[in-house]
């Protein structure tokens, strides 16, 4: 992992929720740059082993995407991080890939590691999912899953540190739906909650 990215991930940033709504007690949105998830064993389609942490990576460059897209200034480090982040996830339009590969926009990378899929809210219970592939835009997964093509979910990962109460929520849409699973696009930047804190007890980052 790169200096600008490693100085991202362990910085204290802003908080996702920027539009001034209140959340619920049991779950409580806080900055994704504070959390890191577990690295997992992934690989790209040709059996290459990603350099790095792969989800660290993609929920770090989904952040800064969404803040770009919202016309959000970004610092130069942000930038750095950014930029690194394009050329280690984004695919090339010119690839070698096949038909199907060369109209995605990211890398896909070959995994397995369980997470859970929810249909009814970010902080409503969800259903047990197998993530099969992942990308910077989006997942296959094993789940027993129903909601339609184009319906909003939330893929969430439980395996962050420092503690297991902690979450990170992707906000997606159902891409595709089989008797086996599904495809999920992820639609706007990470958010992160956790599960036991009121919101009385939140302190501000460095306090």
């Amino acid at each position: 992992m790169s200096e600008p990215l490693q100085k991202l991930l362990s910085a204290h940033g802003r908080g996702i929720e920027r539009n001034g709504e209140s959340t619920p007690a049991t779950s409580i949105i806080e900055p994704v740059g504070r959390w890191v998830p577990t690295a997992i064993e992934a690989k790209s389609m040709d059996g290459t082993p990603y350099a790095g942490n792969l989800l660290a990576d993609i929920l770090a460059y989904r952040e800064l995407r969404g803040r770009a897209l919202c016309l959000e200034p970004l610092s130069e480090q942000e930038k750095d991080a950014f930029t690194v982040l394009e050329r280690k996830l984004r695919q090339p339009p010119e690839t070698d890939a096949g038909s199907v590969a060369r109209l995605r926009f990211y890398y896909r990378y070959q995994c397995g590691f369980s997470a859970e899929l929810r249909t009814e809210g970010p902080d409503q219970p969800g259903i047990a999912a197998m993530v099969e592939d992942v990308s910077a835009g989006g997942v296959k997964l094993q789940s027993q899953c129903t909601s339609d093509p184009g319906d909003q979910v939330w893929l969430v990962l439980d395996n962050v540190e420092p503690a297991t109460t902690r979450k990170i929520v992707l906000p997606s849409r159902v891409a595709w739906r089989s008797a086996r699973g599904a495809g999920l696009m992820f639609a706007g930047a990470p958010i992160c909650l956790d599960t036991l804190r009121p919101p009385d007890r939140l302190r501000p980052p460095g306090k």
